[in-house]
C-alpha cells in the first residue's frame, strides 16, 4: 500500500535532516573525523609542556610565605603555632618583612628542621609574597 502524499513529504524531510545528523553524532562519539581528537591532542601537548617545564620542582612539599608589618610578637606566636607540630609536607617558611624601621629577627630555631627565612622586599606591598622572582621556590606550591 503506497504512502499517501501527505506522509511522504515529512518522511523525506526527516530522512534528509535526521540521517546526516545521526551519522555526524556517531562520528563524534566514535572520535573519527571530528574536532574531539584534535582537542584531546592539544590538551595532551599542553599537559606534556607543563610537565616538562615543572619536572625539576618538588610536588610533595610546599612553602608557606607570610607577610608581616610591625608585629614581631604576633609573628613569633604564629611561627610557634605552625612549627609546634611536625608538618611532613612543609619544606620552609619565608617571612616577608615589610617593616622598614625595624631589623629583621635572627633565625628561628625549631625542632622539626623546617627552615624559616626572612626577606626584606624592595618596596612595601602585600603582593611581594606572590612574585616568583622574589621567592624562587623549588616546588610547585606555595601558600
Amino acid at each position: 500500500m503506497p504512502l499517501s502524499r501527505l506522509c511522504q513529504r515529512p518522511l523525506l524531510i526527516s530522512l534528509v535532516v535526521f540521517v546526516p545528523l545521526a551519522i555526524y553524532l556517531l562520528l563524534i562519539v566514535g572520535g573519527a573525523g571530528s574536532a574531539i581528537p584534535r582537542e584531546r591532542s592539544a590538551w595532551a601537548r599542553s599537559w606534556n609542556l607543563t610537565l616538562r617545564n615543572h619536572r625539576e620542582l618538588l610536588d610533595d612539599r610546599f612553602t608557606l610565605a607570610l607577610s608581616t608589618f610591625h608585629k614581631p610578637k604576633e609573628l613569633q606566636h604564629t611561627l610557634d603555632i605552625l612549627l609546634g607540630n611536625k608538618i611532613p609536607s612543609l619544606l620552609e617558611i619565608v617571612v616577608i618583612w615589610n617593616d622598614r624601621d625595624e631589623e629583621m629577627p635572627t633565625g628561628y630555631v625549631n625542632p622539626h628542621g623546617v627552615e624559616v627565612r626572612y626577606r626584606k622586599p624592595p618596596r612595601d606591598s602585600l603582593n611581594e609574597k606572590l612574585w616568583n622572582a622574589v621567592l624562587p621556590y623549588p616546588r610547585r606550591s606555595s601558600l
